[in-house]
């Protein structure tokens, strides 16, 4: 097996301007978008059009970023990781849920953290309802999910690199 060559699909832009909300791993932006840290990422798929761009970075959380700025959203663990296959699959669908029950970008990106970590605690993708979601989300502690830097404005992003 030779190297790996990473090859960007000449459609992802437009893909992405067409796309509500765009999801990727840190590596995935990284590599999709060419830039060396998360915040030129996060620049590169909202001047493409995104208009919520979830990046998700594991243990180092994700980042939920909108025209109204960059959301910090703290990995939420409930016990200790086991396996995280699924997890960035099921952030996006809980963060989609709540966004389609009416809440905001940062609510939804906590409610996401929160259900991707209670996946990362099982083997494979354990069974999760919504009620057994809320009340996993509700019962955390308010310091497990406050974010740690809230941003008002674009301009003002987090300092994450890769």
């Amino acid at each position: 097996i030779g190297p790996v060559t990473h090859v960007r699909n000449p459609a992802l832009a437009d893909y992405v301007r067409l796309s509500t909300i765009v999801k990727a791993s840190r590596e995935e932006a990284l590599s999709a978008s060419r830039a060396t840290s998360v915040l030129e990422a996060l620049d590169w798929f909202r001047n493409k059009g995104a208009r919520e761009m979830l990046l998700t970075m594991g243990r180092d959380g994700s980042l939920v970023a909108t025209h109204d700025g960059v959301y910090d959203i703290p990995a939420h663990r409930v016990s200790d990781e086991i396996d995280t296959t699924g997890c960035g699959d099921t952030y996006l669908a809980a963060y989609v849920v709540k966004r389609v029950e009416g809440l905001c970008p940062e609510e939804a990106g906590h409610f996401a953290s929160a259900v991707a970590g209670f996946v990362a605690c099982a083997h494979g993708v354990p069974p999760i309802t919504a009620g057994k979601a809320t009340k996993l989300v509700s019962g955390a502690r308010a310091t497990d999910i406050r974010p740690r830097l809230r941003r008002s404005h674009p301009g003002s992003n987090p300092e994450h690199s890769s």
